[in-house]
């Protein structure tokens, strides 16, 4: 069971952090495209969101996502924290 769980953390965080790196990759280049001219401040603004989006990806990929007691979909930060601890304490993971 430990081999399963590690692969799916595996996986997990690789597309997260790959989607994050995507996302933050593309705010920076919009955002020297317009020091360069090429594209309007409203985009920026946009890249911003981007990046909070690209730094929720990089929090999934770290902890995952639990919702606690509150369900409707809501991430709980402190419970992804502790069923992160949890889970590193049944599988032996050291990160």
């Amino acid at each position: 069971m430990k081999w399963i769980a590690t692969t799916w953390l595996w996986i997990r965080r690789f597309i997260c952090f790959l989607f994050a790196a995507f996302l933050a990759g593309g705010a920076g280049l919009t955002v020297w495209r317009y020091f360069h001219g090429d594209v309007p401040l409203s985009n920026v603004f946009y890249s911003l969101a981007a990046v909070g989006v690209a730094a929720w990806f990089v929090w999934l990929g770290v902890y995952g996502a639990s919702t606690g007691s509150s369900g409707l979909f809501i991430v709980d930060a402190e419970a992804s924290k502790q069923m992160h601890n949890t889970r590193k304490r049944r599988y032996g993971w050291r990160w």
